[in-house]
């Protein structure tokens, strides 16, 4: 969403400057979903499809995609939509050891776990991340980001350090804080909490800070990580 909506963007902002060439430039969006980031909240949903379309970006969902030959692509209902460059990306699913692993799992082979994120049937498996369909604790399917999956290894580790302490843990228990999307140039979409929503440049600011500050908080586990490693490596002595 984000690359064609700033592709879209740069092509409608600099298009008096650009050959006639580019005026016959399109972008499509191709989903094989009911809508356009599933799982998503609502709000996010709408008003992306919404700024999508004022770009000129043409959306196709419920679209299966049959083959894709050198310039165009067919579709399982026999249409096809010709194309000169094309960006593929397949979604999330699950790694391909996880297909042996005989556990309940969803269409997109991402594992289904109990409400503590084990395996289903063992007491001492847990699964985290990309490999995992995760859940809120009303049943809601949550995106698959880095937010949540950071969510289900924090959870992870507490539980086997509480377990490790002879202390049981409680169940899973997981949302989203908030989502952003940046649609091109100076103008993002997003929601916090599920209750606040914004669009435009505050929504684009905020998205710039989160993203800083995300950078900077992942410095500061990486640096602090690499600093233990080095301690535990310093007192080691090998014959």
């Amino acid at each position: 969403m984000e690359i064609a909506a700033e592709m879209a963007y740069t092509l409608q902002r600099y298009q008096q400057i650009l050959s006639e060439k580019s005026q016959k430039l399109e972008f499509s969006i191709i989903d094989a979903a009911e809508s356009i980031l599933p799982g998503m909240d609502a709000y996010i949903v709408k008003e992306t499809q919404k700024r999508l379309e004022e770009l000129g970006v043409k959306i196709y969902t419920k679209a299966f995609i049959q083959k894709i030959e050198e310039r165009s692509i067919t579709f399982k209902d026999g249409s096809t939509l010709p194309f000169d460059f094309i960006i593929y990306t397949a979604g999330i699913k699950g790694a391909d050891f996880i297909q042996a692993v005989e556990t309940p799992k969803n269409r997109s082979d991402q594992i289904i776990p109990d409400t503590r994120l084990r395996l289903q049937g063992s007491e001492n498996i847990y699964c985290i991340g990309d490999c995992t369909e995760i859940k809120d604790n009303k049943g809601r399917l949550l995106p698959p980001t880095a937010q949540i999956a950071e969510k289900s290894a924090a959870y992870v580790a507490k539980t086997l350090i509480r377990l490790k302490q002879g202390k049981k843990s409680g169940l899973f228990h997981a949302k989203v804080d908030g989502v952003f999307v940046a649609l091109g140039g100076e103008y993002a979409i997003g929601t916090l909490f599920r209750k606040i929503h914004l669009k435009g440049y505050p929504a684009y600011v905020i998205k710039k800070l989160i993203t800083r500050s995300y950078r900077f908080g992942l410095e500061l586990k990486v640096n602090a990580g690499y600093k233990k490693r080095s301690t535990h490596a310093g007192g080691l002595h090998c014959r």
